[in-house]
């Protein structure tokens, strides 16, 4: 089911939101398309299913909380 929080949808417009579904679908009825992360990807993302992350990728900074000023080892 759609999620009422979208309202109408829009042509050309990207909606992205979080579920559970294992592989997207089209629907030529309504012209709607829904892809997940392993359609755009090719892997699955990681989760609550067992799948860990490595370490040296949990032990990472997220980019968007750098700011001005903050040091950056590469």
């Amino acid at each position: 089911r759609l999620d009422p929080d979208l309202g109408a949808i829009s042509p050309a417009v990207v909606h992205v939101s979080c579920g559970s579904i294992d592989h997207g679908f089209i629907d030529p009825a309504r012209k709607l398309a829904v892809l997940t992360e392993t359609d755009l990807s090719g892997q699955k993302a990681a989760g609550k299913e067992g799948a860990r992350m490595p370490v040296r990728r949990r032990k990472s900074i997220d980019p968007l909380t750098l700011e001005t000023g903050d040091y950056i080892v590469h």
